[in-house]
Parts: C-alpha cells; structure tokens; sequence
C-alpha cells in the first residue's frame, strides 16, 4: 500500500485567510492592520481580546472567499492521485470553534472531489504528536518548526515575514510555496 509521507499546516501553507480577517475588522470596528507577524497583529484602532477572537472566528466562516495559495489544490491532487487510499493529513492551530468552517474549506475548496483527507484541529499542541508515519511536514511558525525538527521530523517551512529569523537547520529547508514541492512529490510517497 502507498502512503503520503508529508503533512501540512493549513494557513499561510495551503490557503490564506488574512484578506477575510482584514475585510471583517474593516466591517465590524473600521480598523485596519498596521502589521502582522503571523499571530502577532497590530490593529488601529485597537480592539479587545474577545473581539479579535470573535473576528478571527467570523473570518473563517468566510471559507468560501478563502485565498488559496499557488500550487495548493494541484499538488494536493497529485499526491492522492498517487495513494488514493491515504488521507492527506492536515494539522491546523485554529481553535476548535472553527472546525466546521475548517473542514468545509478543505473538502469544497482544496480537495479532489474524490481525494481523503485527515484533518486534526490542535491549537497550542505540539504538531508533531499527530505525525505518524510523515516524514515531512509544511509548516510557518518558527515554533512550530523548532518542535517539529527536534522530533526528526523535516521542514519546508514557508516564507514569510514572520520566520526570518529562523536559525538555519539541516532539516529545514526554506521554500516560497507548496507550488515549489511539485517537481519532486514522487518523493513523498512510501510504499508500506
């Protein structure tokens, strides 16, 4: 039998949801986002805690508006081409309340029609726990990437403002995009 051998974060690897986040501050309070460094946002005028989980979670009912990123639903689709019984594994930090909105984006918006999916909502949790027989994880937060490696797992970590200053590790490789991974996604499929 044929498995998958990387996972996948969800945002800023696969889709991109901050236009929304964006659209519904605007909507909800007339703030805009001065600058953001993955979970580090700074709005003006400032808005409480609550409304900013509050906006987080109207955003992501916004699925279907969801920016997906370039090369996404292709190499996606190629790799369940290749272990059509394997689930993609996703693991996403976005809270539990989120779940639906989460799945439905996958499976509408990202999957093949046909294709399986493992979607896990971890939010504060070590991502590597999830990883069973993955190899490879897509991933953003330096934290996260630092948890990953030290778990011999190996990283294509994403580039994006927020992760500069990431420390070079031989099991990190630093990509723009997932479009980047489809030359070589043979190489993320084992037999077992």
């Amino acid at each position: 039998m044929k498995k998958i051998n990387i996972a996948f974060d969800l945002d800023s690897v696969l889709v991109d949801p901050m236009p929304c986040f964006k659209k519904v501050i605007k909507k909800r309070y007339g703030a805009k986002i001065i600058s953001h460094d993955t979970w580090h946002i700074v709005i003006e005028p400032e808005i409480s805690l609550d409304e900013f989980i509050a906006s987080w979670q109207e955003a992501y009912e916004l699925w279907p508006e969801v920016k997906i990123l370039p090369g996404a639903r292709s190499l996606l689709r190629r790799l369940c081409t290749m272990a059509p019984d394997d689930p993609v594994k996703i693991i996403t930090a976005r809270r539990y309340e989120a779940a639906n909105a989460t799945y439905s984006l996958i499976k509408d918006r990202l999957m093949p029609k046909d294709g399986l999916f493992d979607l896990t909502v971890a939010p504060r949790c070590d991502k590597s726990k999830y990883l069973y027989h993955h190899r490879y994880f897509v991933e953003d937060r330096v934290k996260n990437v630092i948890s990953l490696v030290k778990s011999d797992i190996h990283v294509f970590m994403t580039d994006w403002p927020w992760n500069q200053h990431c420390e070079p590790h031989p099991n990190v490789r630093r990509i723009v995009g997932v479009n980047e991974l489809l030359p070589g996604c043979e190489n993320f499929i084992i037999e077992v």
